[in-house]
């Protein structure tokens, strides 16, 4: 019986190492990615090199996507909607937000975009009912709203384009897969639905994260359990030769 018990418990030791495994890679590979500041801007990554030198970030509060927190379809669906804002710099204030550019602008004006917290609209629409909730600051929620209320989720291409033609003056709307039809009625293909986003990006870091811990813990209780079932095993075959 003894014997059993130790070959289970090592099997289930080894499974959840292994799977430990394969989710401290993919975290890895993600943190190196978010390290880099990979699919942000080069003007943004100069920003936040030199905000963290810098006392207290100088105004700069991090990239808006590392400040939300969604369920992982809502953050898909909320890297769709902010598009290139999901990468923007948050920072306190507009007169922040100018003296960052100013900055940039004597060291070659590589690109970037800011999002102020006072700067915006408090009479944005709520974000669409299939985003989910979102957890957040509520000075910066009520940024994403705001930088989200100038497009519209659509299912498809389609009903984008009738979106904008009922629209004086036009609208943005964006299909999950992240096809795009533009305020001018230009219309523009997406990156495809398995892209991964920044929104998405830094959640997955904290749920891989998570679950990398957890699974640490399951494997050291999942050790002692082979260690007890084998020491067991031992004790019988002493007895036996004795």
């Amino acid at each position: 019986r003894h014997g059993e018990e130790a070959e289970g418990a090592e099997r289930r030791r080894s499974h959840l190492a292994e799977e430990r495994a394969k989710r401290a890679e993919r975290l890895d590979v993600l943190k190196r990615m978010a390290a880099a500041y990979e699919g942000v801007e080069g003007g943004a990554k100069l920003v936040l090199e030199e905000a963290a030198r810098r006392a207290e970030g100088d105004g700069v509060l991090g990239l808006l996507a590392d400040r939300i927190e969604a369920s992982k379809d809502g953050a898909h669906l909320l890297d769709r909607l902010l598009g290139h804002a999901a990468g923007a710099i948050l920072v306190k204030t507009t007169a922040d937000a100018i003296r960052w550019l100013e900055w940039l602008k004597g060291r070659g004006g590589a690109r970037a975009r800011f999002l102020a917290l006072d700067l915006a609209r408090e009479d944005a629409p709520s974000l669409p009912e299939a985003v989910g909730p979102v957890r957040g600051d509520d000075a910066v929620l009520r940024l994403v709203a705001s930088a989200a209320s100038g497009c519209v989720l659509v299912p498809d291409l389609a009903a984008g384009v009738a979106a904008w033609r009922s629209t004086p003056g036009g609208t943005n709307a964006v299909t999950p897969s992240g096809d795009r039809v533009t305020a001018s009625g230009a219309l523009v293909n997406g990156a495809g639905a398995q892209s991964l986003g920044l929104v998405e990006r830094a959640g997955e870091v904290r749920r891989l994260s998570d679950e990398v811990r957890a699974l640490a813990a399951q494997v050291d209780v999942a050790r002692a359990a082979a260690d007890q079932a084998r020491a067991a095993l031992r004790a019988d075959e002493e007895t036996v030769r004795r």
